[in-house]
């Protein structure tokens, strides 16, 4: 079943994950601050860059030095300003 909104089609599934993301963005705010929250994503958007690093390292045939470089500098980066934010809030 879709739920249209304005030119908007929605499935059901799909308004109901949004409600709950909404929801957590909220709670998320509201116990950890917006600096606290910012940092928690950086951190996890970080640690997500790793281990797509490490899924590409182990399972590409041949070195992907440009993308590694590109990836680590992210991941680096992101895990250390989200780390910063959490340790100021």
């Amino acid at each position: 079943m879709r739920i249209r909104i304005g030119q908007y089609s929605l499935s059901i599934v799909d308004l109901f994950i949004g409600a709950i993301a909404t929801y957590a963005i909220i709670l998320g705010i509201h116990w950890l601050g917006f600096f606290g929250f910012v940092g928690l994503l950086l951190l996890f958007v970080g640690l997500a860059l790793a281990v797509r690093l490490a899924a590409c390292w182990f399972t590409w045939p041949e070195p992907m030095v440009w993308m590694q470089k590109r990836d680590s500098f992210l991941a680096l980066t992101f895990g250390l300003i989200g780390l910063t934010l959490l340790i100021v809030s």
